[in-house]
């Protein structure tokens, strides 16, 4: 009966180590949660203010796209009408 006490309270002691290890491990967690946090928080603030400024550099961006878009028609149209003419 003795001996099963004593391997009673070495489970115990081992049971108390992995908890106290296991509590060491979740306030790491906590804290590796809050950086995250607030990198999310920063990376929110920086994706807003590239939105803000892309809003800006719209006209700009859509005259671009503008004139690309009809280039590329003038191209196809132009290739277009030199293969037709070809057969």
């Amino acid at each position: 009966m003795e001996q099963r006490v004593v391997r009673l309270e070495e489970r115990v002691d081992k049971l108390e180590e992995k908890f106290e290890k296991h509590g060491v491990e979740f306030a790491e967690t906590r804290v590796y949660v809050k950086e995250i946090y607030k990198k999310l928080d920063d990376l929110s603030v920086n994706i807003a203010s590239i939105k803000q400024k892309g809003s800006e550099d719209d006209s700009n961006n859509d005259r671009w796209a503008k004139i690309v878009e009809r280039s590329f028609w003038a191209i196809v149209t132009i290739v277009g009408y030199f293969l037709g003419k070809g057969t």
